[in-house]
């Protein structure tokens, strides 16, 4: 029997664990500084499908906002912020937490619209004629909003619950 030789055995296992995962959800972000951050996106969006892709976007775009919201330093200090926030971080890490930013989102605003239909009730019953029209009227869309948000609601949470249940 022919023996492998040790150095074959070493090489095929450091390049083994260089290999990249041939699932995006898995693919790491590297960046320690802004430009590294550019290059990974400009690189690894092209490679996504395009579904994908755009949820990543959408994803990054929510956690840059609530990284860099209300911050008061200098620029590179808020780049510096937002790669420290991602580096290191998988997609699927990245889309989860963008996709929970969305959903926080989603029920403050449904509750906002909660609360206006329990004020535009309350002004019903006293209104007069010709106001009342206009007043049910908005009853009527204040409720289809509500409606529409808890939908989105129900998909943002099934679409996390897909993420978290794959390895």
């Amino acid at each position: 029997m022919k023996r492998i030789p040790v150095w074959l055995l070493i090489g095929s296992l450091l390049l083994g664990g260089c290999a990249r995962s041939a699932d995006p959800l898995d693919w790491k972000i590297e960046c320690r500084h802004i430009d590294d951050l550019q290059d990974w996106l400009d690189t690894n969006l092209d490679l996504m499908p395009a579904e994908l892709a755009r949820e990543f976007s959408f994803c990054f775009n929510n956690i840059k906002v609530s990284t860099t919201s209300g911050w008061t330093g200098t620029v590179q200090e808020r780049e510096d912020r937002i790669c420290a926030r991602l580096r290191d971080r998988t997609v699927r890490a990245v889309l989860i937490e963008g996709n929970e930013l969305a959903l926080r989102g989603l029920t403050a605003h449904r509750q906002n619209e909660s609360d206006n239909l329990v004020r535009l009730l309350a002004l019903s019953g006293d209104a007069p004629a010709p106001q009342q029209k206009q007043l049910d009227a908005r009853i009527q869309r204040t409720q289809a909003a509500i409606e529409r948000l808890k939908q989105a609601e129900a998909r943002s949470e099934q679409r996390l619950a897909d993420l978290r249940a794959q390895p």
